[in-house]
């Protein structure tokens, strides 16, 4: 799976300018995350199991909107 951010606001407020700190932070919490550019890549299945989630996410689908985040599985 990869996750791009590509807008950061808190309320009429960009925040651009937290952007890079808050995807390193991401990338750290764990060695599951590759962070590239603005781009983070993970496996969704080793990122749970690196949770203690012994599951599989089986992924079928996956819709952003402004606001929200679908994500489908079987």
């Amino acid at each position: 799976m990869v996750a791009r951010l590509e807008e950061l606001k808190a309320g009429p407020l960009s925040l651009g300018f937290v952007k890079g700190y808050l995807l390193d932070a991401i990338a750290a919490a764990t060695t599951v995350l590759e962070l590239r550019d603005d781009t983070l890549s993970f496996d969704v299945n080793a990122l749970l199991q690196d949770k203690g989630w012994p599951v599989r996410a089986n992924l079928t689908s996956i819709r952003c909107a402004y606001g929200s985040l679908t994500v489908e599985s079987s």
